[in-house]
């Protein structure tokens, strides 16, 4: 009651069930939803670029594509965005954030903790292509999206605009953390092991953070989206370089004695 703009970040990337992913991610976006249509409020929902699907640095995935989810987790972040335009009424503004790392960060900290033994693994094609974004431009764009007239009813990405591909991160890692760069290139059935024992994990309500799902992300031929739009719309351009936002998350890290 009273708040003139609802940000809403909860949400889950693993799970132990498809019903998980949709309780959380579609049922509960549709309560705050329905929840800032009652008090008046705009809704700005942050979804993800697995909503949207794959692209490469030659085709990027844009806003007006239609969407195409490979993942669990992507359809359920894609249910969440229709159960928003569902809500009659309600003001909104949609924003899909690619690749998120920084601090408090923990998907990309496993990199970290693998690179202090000085290892790099490499899964997959490692010229794969990504875009991130560094947290604190993320922040700045989701704030936009509440404020900007321009972003009422409509879906951005918020990243660089540069891609960078796996090896790159793996390199700009070593070269923050004060390692010699010397990839490990892991076998295909790696990865299979790996997913698999993910997926075992999630029997026990445990998923690991590698299972089937992540191995589709990783055997995506990229995942690369244009950010023009928000950079038009939004007035944030997200020009945090990589170099610049590990060496800020490796700090933050080790301050926090996460490594």
């Amino acid at each position: 009651t009273g708040c003139a703009v609802v940000y809403h970040l909860a949400g889950i990337t693993r799970a132990a069930s498809e019903a998980e992913f949709m309780w959380v991610n579609a049922e509960g976006t549709r309560a705050a939803a329905v929840g800032a249509q009652r008090n008046g409020a705009r809704l700005v929902y942050v979804s993800s670029l697995a909503a949207a699907g794959t692209g490469t640095p030659n085709a990027p995935r844009r806003v007006t594509d239609a969407p195409a989810p490979i993942t669990t987790y992507g359809c359920s972040k894609l249910e969440g965005e229709i159960r928003v335009r569902e809500t009659a009424s309600l003001e909104f503004a949609i924003i899909r954030p690619p690749g998120v790392y920084g601090e408090r960060d923990t998907d990309f900290l496993f990199a970290f903790q693998a690179a202090k033994f000085g290892l790099f693994p490499v899964l997959g094609n490692p010229n794969r292509a990504y875009t991130l974004v560094y947290t604190g431009d993320l922040v700045r764009s989701i704030i936009a999206c509440g404020e900007q007239a321009a972003a009422l009813g409509n879906t951005y990405f918020a990243g660089n605009a540069q891609p960078v591909t796996w090896s790159r991160i793996l390199e700009t890692i070593a070269t923050v953390s004060g390692k010699a760069y010397k990839p490990l290139a892991l076998p295909n059935f790696a990865l299979e092991v790996a997913a698999s024992a993910g997926e075992l994990g999630r029997v026990f309500g445990q998923p690991g953070l590698i299972n089937r799902s992540r191995q589709a992300d990783l055997q995506a031929p990229g995942w690369v989206c244009d950010v023009t739009a928000a950079e038009r719309d939004l007035g944030v351009i997200c020009a945090t370089s990589l170099e610049t936002g590990f060496a800020k998350t490796f700090d933050w890290y080790k301050q926090n004695h996460w490594l």
